[in-house]
């Protein structure tokens, strides 16, 4: 015999029936079947609804309860539309007339015990569940009856956590017919049980495990399965770690310390009656039956190693102290019995060595309940200060490691403590077991989702994830840099074991947000866009992503966002820019990026900033810090005026000589920033500042070579369109060099005392040595370099070569957050 259990999120739509229905059909062809059901998913919460508002509302109480029904009424019909059975109908008539008389006596009786009323009124969810499933069998051809489970399982009265009489209820399993026969199947009801006074009860939230495991161990099942939406009991729950694994053994004690500390497959109280049959427990996926799940037996995993990482929110904290003549050991025996008494789940760890206080977590809703009780078993004790109480309701958040050897073997507490060195704030231990099979700690419970998915990536992908926050993505620069991350997304991932998760871009116009990370295979294509970009919003998105390192990237030329540099680096995001602005400003703000920077060992990174992705930056800042003296710095730092200057050489026009380089992507969107000249001053500042020069922009002298009438034109069309009024002046001027035996160029140079940006003429000889095209040119002499310059050449304009420098300061931050990180934790 085999015990099946499905799930309500099994059982929420037809299409997912048709597979629990094949799923039990497959199997009674093999063995004799007996089938647990919860309530359809989502129902049991909107009887949790409907139960609170029957109070004060009970007429819309009814319509909603009748919604209900008429919802399994149209679930059944969408599948046999014509052979709905009329035993069916009386039968859910007959549960809606009970479930009625529920609402009604409860709602006028106002002293009535809500719990006897409530878990009465909850079980209806199961008992359609039930009726519903088993009514499906018998119209596929598999004969099957439905079960209520308050006729076989006999609780104590402790409505809505109820305790199981194994003895009792044994009887009761062990001498129905049902389970003596071979020819029809079972459909059980989870989650329900009944007193001893025939008064309804509920075993708990998710329960209908718990039933299954009782079925399993007293008819001495061959195995239970636990049928669900995903594929076995994972590493992490998936809504915190969106990358968690299937996990494919572990043991009864793992198994029980993972539902108890949190982990939603299992209800806490599954695993205790498999364990002491011996009875294996299976998890499979009701989507992918195909899949082999998670097995759990007595021996599954015993091998030293982390299984599994659970986690719990919104909790809050209860401490008790008392001095150390007091029994410790009573009053935990009777705080455990408290604990028992709650409607949630309540963490208890004794506190401190030697033992002189007991640390309680709860959900914070049920802290109040918790503190009531306790004040008033201990009142007497509390008044003489004997026993003091000490509560917060900060939310907090538990993260326990499940696994084999964790303190002995594998030293965890340590190395867990110096991984989260880095995390602020610092972690505090809850709990380990003497079995070393968990290690539980405290973190604040906004971090708790990083902390997740941090300590997961260590343990099982092997792998750090980098999140990524872009600014004008969908630039052309950005949307090169974009599809660069996606060509290299798998070798970084494979090779380097780098997980990049793009959390959020943004634009003028909108932005997208995601902070496990936006499809990477939908990067260059149509974005989730969510809303309507603003900037504070994005930044404080990001400030707010504390624990997980982060990358800021910035592909536009936005003031606001360059003079937010600062806060971003100040609060541990890396900055990766190909904007001027930032380190243009004054002197201060230059100096200050920098020294937050070296200081928190935060990657600030602007390499694209002069020469696109030749390394002018890089080289020029080694020569200083090697201790070289830069006496004279020429330079062709604009790839766009190169081109433009190349073109007016060769007998272009001065329009058309623009134009062409506006329409191959080598300007700006509008080309009179290149032509004002300031661009390039910005990127001879630069220069000059990262080797000690103490200049302000105002300092540097600038050509412009757009004409004043035309600087208030905004679009880049008309602008074009009326430079032709400046050829004539261009073609004089190209000519009048070509006489004297010079060219025209447009040059940065800095002499040791002055820096000037503008038209130069220089002999054709000298000319000839200068690049054409989009190429720059940096020529720096130093008191090595003095006669014969360094010369360093490369790309200076283009999206392409822009990204591609972005990309490679990308991975030059990558490798320094790597190498700022812990070692890995062997297992």
């Amino acid at each position: 015999m085999k015990i099946l259990k499905f799930g309500g999120s099994s059982l929420n739509t037809p299409e997912k029936l048709r597979r629990v229905l094949q799923i039990i059909q497959d199997q009674v062809a093999h063995e004799q079947i007996v089938v647990v059901v919860s309530a359809l998913g989502g129902v049991t919460d909107r009887l949790l609804q409907i139960f609170s508002q029957s109070r004060t509302a009970l007429h819309e109480a009814y319509r909603e309860l009748t919604d209900i029904f008429h919802n399994h009424t149209r679930m059944l019909q969408s599948l046999y539309p014509e052979e709905v059975p009329s035993d069916l109908y009386a039968a859910w008539g007959h549960l809606k007339q009970e479930s009625m008389a529920i609402l009604a006596a409860w709602s006028t009786q106002p002293d009535a015990p809500e719990g006897r009323y409530r878990d009465a009124f909850l079980a209806i969810g199961e008992k359609l569940s039930a009726r519903l499933i088993a009514t499906l069998l018998n119209l596929n051809g598999s004969p099957a009856v439905w079960v209520d489970a308050d006729r076989l399982i006999r609780t104590d009265d402790h409505f809505g956590q109820a305790e199981v009489d194994f003895g009792t209820t044994q009887k009761a399993i062990l001498s129905h017919p049902i389970f003596q026969e071979f020819h029809r199947v079972p459909v059980v009801t989870g989650f329900i049980g009944t007193t001893a006074l025939g008064e309804t009860t509920t075993l708990g939230r998710d329960g209908s495990d718990y039933t299954a495991s009782i079925l399993g161990a007293l008819l001495n099942a061959s195995a239970v399965e636990i049928w669900t939406d995903v594929d076995g009991i994972l590493t992490a729950d998936p809504d915190v770690v969106p990358g968690a694994l299937p996990i494919p053994q572990l043991s009864y004690m793992q198994a029980a310390e993972l539902a108890w500390f949190g982990a939603r497959v299992l209800h806490p109280k599954t695993i205790h009656p498999l364990e002491q049959r011996d009875i294996p427990l299976v998890i499979k996926n009701t989507h992918h039956p195909e899949h082999p799940g998670t097995r759990v037996t007595r021996d599954s995993a015993s091998t030293p190693g982390i299984r599994s990482l659970v986690s719990k929110r919104e909790l809050a904290e209860v401490v008790i102290h008392f001095p150390g003549h007091l029994d410790v050991q009573q009053i935990l025996t009777d705080v455990y019995a408290l604990s028992r008494q709650m409607s949630g789940q309540v963490f208890i760890s004794p506190l401190g060595i030697p033992k002189s206080g007991i640390r309680i977590l709860t959900h914070v809703s049920d802290q109040k309940e918790f503190l009531q009780k306790f004040q008033e078993r201990f009142n007497l004790q509390l008044k003489s200060g004997e026993i003091s109480l000490h509560y917060s309701q900060e939310s907090l958040g538990l993260i326990t490691i499940i696994g084999e050897g964790l303190i002995t073997r594998l030293n965890l507490p340590v190395k867990i403590s110096a991984m989260m060195k880095t995390w602020t704030p610092v972690f505090t231990v809850f709990s380990y077991s003497n079995t070393e099979t968990h290690l539980a700690f405290v973190v604040a419970d906004e971090q708790l989702p990083g902390i997740m998915r941090h300590l997961h990536d260590h343990f099982f992908h092997r792998v750090k994830s980098i999140y990524l926050a872009i600014a004008g993505a969908t630039g052309n620069v950005g949307q090169q840099f974009l599809g660069m991350i996606q060509e290299h997304y798998r070798d970084l991932r494979q090779q380097r074991g780098i997980d990049l998760r793009i959390m959020g871009i943004i634009n003028r116009r909108w932005m997208a947000w995601d902070v496990e990370g936006l499809p990477v295979n939908s990067l260059t294509g149509n974005f989730p866009v969510s809303e309507t970009a603003s900037w504070p919003d994005f930044l404080s998105r990001i400030l707010q992503t504390e624990g997980v390192p982060v990358l800021f990237i910035d592909c536009t030329a936005c003031p606001e966002i360059a003079q937010a540099y600062g806060e971003l680096l100040r609060h541990r995001v890396g900055v990766i820019t190909a904007s001027k602005i930032a380190n243009t400003l004054d002197l201060e703000y230059y100096r200050h990026l920098k020294r937050v920077a070296i200081e928190g060992g935060i990657p600030y990174l602007y390499h694209t900033t002069v020469g696109a992705g030749t390394p002018f930056i890089r080289i020029l800042r080694q020569l200083h810090e090697s201790g070289e003296t830069v006496y004279k710095i020429e330079g062709s730092l604009s790839g766009t005026l190169s081109f433009v200057f190349d073109q007016l050489n060769q007998g272009k026009r001065f329009s058309e000589a623009v134009h062409l380089a506006w329409k191959q992507g080598y300007t700006e969107p509008h080309p009179a920033v290149d032509l004002q000249g300031t661009d390039v001053a910005r990127k001879l500042l630069i220069l000059l500042r990262e080797i000690g020069i103490p200049l302000e922009l105002q300092d540097i002298a600038v050509e412009s070579l757009t004409p004043p009438d035309l600087a208030s034109v905004d679009s880049p069309v008309a602008f074009l369109e009326q430079l032709s009024a400046e050829d004539d002046r261009w073609t004089q001027r190209v000519a009048d060099a070509r006489q004297q035996g010079k060219r025209l160029m447009y040059l940065a140079t800095f002499n040791g005392r002055e820096a000037r940006v503008g038209v130069q003429t220089v002999d054709e000889a000298e000319a000839d040595s200068w690049p054409g095209g989009v190429l720059n040119q940096l020529r720096i002499y130093t008191s090595r370099f003095y006669k014969q310059p360094l010369i360093i050449q490369g790309p200076g304009a283009g999206p392409r070569f822009t990204a591609q420098g972005l990309f490679q300061d990308l991975l030059a931050a990558i490798d320094q957050i790597v190498s700022l990180q812990p070692e890995k934790i062997e297992e």
